[in-house]
């Protein structure tokens, strides 16, 4: 059954790679197929024969990624940003809106800044109390109580 739908995928990934080419030269465009080699190595990674660069880290769409896979850096790069954020418009947090209303506010504008690339992090206990620590701190800052005030659930 398995080696049937396998025949039919192949013949029509053939068809389909016919009909590319021929819409390619009628639109006089070159159509390059590479086969790429991948090999990896403990230190080295060459794709087609070419050496890439090992770096320790560096920003893809926004997200900071590490070669050792931590994401402590990016979620604190992440929850500096949302505090920024929300300290520019600490007026309207702050002020007298109803209290869900202005709940709705920080969930759409400060979490969406502080978790933007979340689906990525690889969270760790130390992570996790990070993200704990800044929610506190803005339902904190949202009701204007201060840190050294206990007040309990």
């Amino acid at each position: 059954m398995i080696g049937n739908w396998l025949r039919i995928f192949k013949k029509e990934i053939s068809l389909l790679m016919k009909v590319i080419k021929d819409l390619c030269k009628h639109m006089h465009v070159a159509l390059l197929s590479l086969r790429s080699e991948t090999t990896v190595g403990r230190e080295n990674i060459s794709v087609i024969r070419i050496q890439l660069e090992n770096v320790e880290s560096f920003k893809y769409f926004g997200s900071i990624l590490t070669n050792y896979g931590r994401c402590t850096c990016e979620i604190k790069c992440r929850i500096a940003m949302a505090k920024v954020a929300f300290n520019k418009k600490k007026a309207r947090f702050t002020s007298t809106l109803d209290l869900e209303l202005r709940k709705k506010l920080v969930k759409s504008y400060i979490w969406s800044i502080a978790f933007y690339g979340a689906e990525t992090w690889t969270l760790r206990a130390v992570d996790q109390t990070h993200l704990e620590s800044f929610e506190m701190w803005c339902w904190r800052r949202m009701d204007k109580i201060s840190l050294t005030e206990r007040v309990r659930n």
